[in-house]
């Protein structure tokens, strides 16, 4: 793939993102891992000081259904609040194209988000986060 072309979530002033509002995170992150060159787009709506004060649905994260609660604890223990996102008629849990759930943690403000994307990343059931800066080693 030559280029890849997203859009973010919000972009902090040390160009760290939020990704995954739309829910395809794990493809996404396949397409640019796999791109030779790898393009966000953002405007002047997703700029923000620091993550958090635009975005405010929380930072999205495909899980695993079985790790369900646990991981809903866990990110509670991380001073995170969990949203389990919901399909657009609220009926069900929304599903990711690889089968897997959404959860939206609000962490509010995120001063140090490398940190914080770390201590995501390691949970046993997060299948993915496509979030801060987990990529710019492709621009």
């Amino acid at each position: 793939i030559d280029i890849t072309i997203d859009g973010a979530d919000e972009c902090d002033s040390k160009l760290n993102l939020i990704k995954g509002g739309g829910g395809a995170q794990t493809r996404e992150k396949v397409l640019a891992f796999n791109s030779k060159r790898f393009v966000v787009v953002a405007d002047h709506r997703k700029d923000s000081a620091v993550l958090g004060q635009q975005w405010k649905q929380g930072v999205p994260v495909e899980i695993l259904s079985l790790a369900q609660t646990p991981l809903m604890l866990t990110f509670q223990k991380l001073g995170g609040h969990p949203k389990l996102r919901l399909s657009r008629d609220s009926s069900e849990p929304y599903r990711t194209d690889n089968g897997n759930l959404i959860v939206d943690v609000d962490f509010g403000l995120i001063e140090n988000p490398n940190e914080l994307a770390t201590q995501l990343s390691q949970l046993p059931g997060d299948v993915d986060l496509f979030s801060f800066s987990f990529f710019f080693f492709f621009l």
